[in-house]
């Protein structure tokens, strides 16, 4: 009897540890950069070379009108939503946000900064006016990515743990024309409909959305004129809570199956 109870904790205890626990405020392990670049195209192919900066926060590091945490007092009442999407959802779980970088070293202006997302999980989206991330207190900027560079690629990895990440109210910053939610599974921040592109030596503000689904790692893109993409965080499917019930459940109905099987040959 005592096994199968220890086996029944066990069994509970490593299904909810199948998803990436909480900790306040930033998750070091979904807060970086990634460096998308494909420099070899041509005029007007003109390659591309930027960074786009990425972070997750959690619920439990928040605090009345930071409800994430991220170190700006009053970051909630920043938020502008985009046409289809609801006001700030301060009851999800997660907060992911974005930047985009324009380096200048190689890049075109940039058009568009794709993340791949579960639409369907997606609880509020939109961005944040004139906020921008730091690193150790000092704004990021082109050359200047979250943490520690992402290697160049097309696609490029990821670089997470950045050191002590938050964000600021900054001047310079470009703001997309609108921040669009695909239902086929991609946000997209849109800087240019024949209009103002991210021009080279320029950044964003962030935008980015809220979901109840811990994070996991998928695609992100910009285009300007030729894509490149890199990795990014997005709103990964997690165990539903009628899973842990039945799985609960079926345990228990087995502890007691076991009991009445000794008391009948007892």
């Amino acid at each position: 009897m005592k096994r199968l109870f220890s086996f029944f904790v066990a069994a509970v205890f490593a299904a909810g540890s199948a998803t990436p626990q909480l900790d306040a405020g930033y998750l070091a392990s979904f807060t970086g950069n990634t460096f998308p670049s494909n420099s070899t195209g041509a005029s007007p192919l003109r390659g591309n070379d930027g960074h786009v900066n990425f972070a997750v926060l959690d619920h439990s590091g928040g605090t009345p009108g930071d409800t994430w945490g991220t170190g700006l007092a009053n970051f909630d009442s920043i938020f502008s939503a985009s046409v289809g999407s609801a006001s700030l959802d301060t009851s999800a779980a997660y907060l992911y946000l974005f930047q985009t970088i324009n380096d200048g070293v190689k890049t075109g202006d940039i058009a568009r900064n794709t993340v791949e997302v579960d639409a369907g999980l997606v609880t509020s989206y939109g961005k944040f006016s004139g906020v921008g991330f730091t690193t150790n207190g000092v704004p990021t900027a082109p050359g200047i990515p979250l943490g520690v560079s992402a290697l160049p690629g097309n696609p490029s990895s990821a670089s997470v743990g950045a050191l002590n990440p938050g964000v600021s109210l900054q001047g310079s910053l470009t703001s997309p024309l609108s921040v669009n939610l695909d239902p086929s599974g991609v946000l997209s921040a849109v800087y240019s409909a024949f209009g103002p592109e991210l021009i080279s030596g320029h950044k964003s503000i962030i935008w980015g959305y809220t979901s109840n689904s811990a994070p996991g790692f998928a695609n992100t893109g910009i285009l300007d004129g030729v894509a490149a993409n890199g990795t990014v965080p997005y709103n990964a499917i997690t165990p539903e809570p009628a899973s842990f019930a039945m799985l609960g459940f079926g345990l228990l109905t087995l502890v007691g199956c076991n009991y009445r099987r000794k008391k009948l040959f007892a």
